[in-house]
């Protein structure tokens, strides 16, 4: 639903990591990587520059939405747009998945496949918040996964991720039950 990505896009700004540079040497600032904004802008005949030196712009928000929101969150019911779209910013677009399986009791593929996409389809509208608290659960269990794995960036994933977690879990109540 795409009425919820603007929204969704704000209330992620509140936690962006900032700029890392990942274990294969690839500069990130705030969910966009390098390539990532390179081929945004060959894609849209737009000079590039050090994603390092670009604040918050539409030019970011356009991008992040079509890496995250477009081919994923825009699918899913309101509220878990947004906490999706958090999680795939925040971990990965896989990790994003997994916590979705995880929350919906499908098998922990790393894909949206069909056992995910049917366990999606039984869900009852709107969420409740047993179900946002579920998936904010499992962005934490996800979380503490790939933090054991040591990150280069691990320094500033635990530094934002208690103010996140509380965020989220506020954040996906407001879409679900407020008007835009």
């Amino acid at each position: 639903m795409d009425i919820n990505f603007s929204r969704s896009a704000d209330f992620t700004l509140l936690d962006v990591l900032g700029m890392y540079t990942d274990a294969q040497g690839m500069i990130w600032s705030d969910g966009v990587s390098q390539a990532q904004y390179e081929a945004w802008c060959k894609q849209n005949r737009s000079p590039a520059q050090d994603i390092r030196s670009i604040s918050w712009t539409p030019t970011k928000k356009q991008i992040m939405a079509e890496l995250y929101w477009i081919p994923y969150a825009r699918q899913l019911p309101p509220g878990f747009d947004y906490l999706f779209f958090d999680a795939a910013v925040n971990l990965s677009v896989r990790d994003a998945i997994i916590i979705l399986q995880r929350t919906v009791g499908a098998p922990d593929s790393g894909e949206i496949d069909d056992p995910t996409k049917a366990a999606l389809g039984k869900l009852v509208l709107p969420l409740t918040l047993d179900w946002v608290f579920t998936f904010c659960d499992e962005h934490e269990t996800r979380f503490e996964e790939v933090i054991a794995s040591a990150p280069p960036n691990k320094d500033k994933l635990l530094k934002f991720w208690p103010n996140r977690i509380v965020h989220e879990r506020e954040n996906a109540v407001s879409i679900i039950w407020e008007k835009p």
